[in-house]
């Protein structure tokens, strides 16, 4: 159609009722932590998402106290260890681009880590050998 430029939503938006209705099967949208029952939850988060079962307990704790956007926030940090995440669970866009950041960040850090110079400076295989 129009081409219309819609802003995303905010969570603050999106929890607050303001969202459509919950997803229904094969469905993506809304919060996960306020929208997926506790068992379901707890499935994706261990099962698909690779969380501890310490780190999914205080996920769902905090799911169950009906705190969602620190859920997403601790969510964030048990996946991103080491990546602060205090501005996430503001808006989805926010946890996209930190979470695109830290990989990228990691990624930066293994190549330059991986340059093909051994650590020692030797230079490599046969670096000094006389022939």
């Amino acid at each position: 159609g129009k081409r219309a430029d819609y802003s995303p939503w905010s969570c603050f938006k999106i929890l607050g009722g303001q969202s459509p209705p919950n997803p229904g099967p094969g469905e993506v949208h809304g919060c996960p932590f306020k929208t997926y029952d506790v068992g379901p939850l707890k499935r994706l988060l261990e099962v698909e998402y690779g969380v501890d079962p310490v780190g999914a307990s205080e996920i769902l704790g905090l799911k169950s106290g009906k705190h969602f956007q620190l859920a997403c926030l601790k969510y964030f940090q048990v996946k991103h260890p080491e990546a602060g995440g205090d501005e996430v669970g503001n808006h989805p866009n926010v946890f996209y681009a930190a979470s695109m950041k830290y990989h990228s960040d990691r990624t930066n850090k293994s190549k330059q880590g991986s340059s093909g110079t051994p650590a020692d400076g030797s230079g490599g295989e046969g670096a000094g050998e006389a022939s």
